[in-house]
């Protein structure tokens, strides 16, 4: 859900089988989590941006593949 508390839930279906990186940013630019996955086989994947550091604000999460860069903002609320 957009916004959320806590846990955002990324759908990768669109990248079964691909190598991708899975990055969030603060609205600054700061880097607050990363996640390298060689081969998407699970096309849902959990982030928990409070366990990420986050507090709230607007992110941007992006996942990055052979193909280019998908992003999205999503606002996390106290």
């Amino acid at each position: 859900p957009n916004p959320t508390t806590d846990r955002i839930w990324l759908d990768l279906s669109d990248f079964a089988g691909e190598s991708v990186t899975v990055s969030i940013h603060s609205d600054l630019g700061r880097l607050m989590w990363k996640r390298h996955i060689p081969t998407v086989a699970d096309l849902k994947l959990s982030v928990s941006l409070r366990e990420a550091g986050a507090a709230a604000g607007i992110y941007t999460v992006g996942v990055r593949s052979a193909g280019g860069v998908v992003a999205k903002r999503v606002v996390l609320v106290e």
